[in-house]
C-alpha cells in the first residue's frame, strides 16, 4: 500500500517510519511512504505557499495558486509513472 504524505515539514516524519511498527512494515514492503515537500512545488522565488489570514483566525491558508500548481504536477508525476 502506498501513502503520498505532502507537509510542509518533511523532516518531522522520518523518525516515526524509521521506528516501531511503521519500520517493520515497511522493511517487510506492506507499505511504502513517499515524503512531499509542498515548497519543492511551490513557482514563486521564495517558495511561499502560505496566504494572509483572514477572519480573524491565527492559522495561515494556502495559496490557491500554489495548491493548484502542486496538484497538477504531482498528477503529472503520477501518470509519467504510469
Amino acid at each position: 500500500m502506498q501513502f503520498d504524505v505532502f507537509t510542509l515539514l518533511p523532516e518531522v516524519f522520518p523518525p516515526y517510519l524509521d521506528s516501531s511498527i511503521l519500520q517493520r512494515a515497511r522493511q517487510s514492503g506492506l507499505i511504502d511512504v513517499h515524503i512531499h515537500n509542498i515548497r519543492d512545488y511551490a513557482r514563486d522565488q521564495h517558495h511561499i505557499t502560505d496566504d494572509t489570514p483572514y477572519a480573524g483566525g491565527q492559522a495561515k491558508p494556502y495559496q490557491i495558486r500554489q495548491f493548484l500548481g502542486f496538484v497538477e504536477q504531482y498528477n503529472l508525476e503520477l501518470e509519467d509513472e504510469a
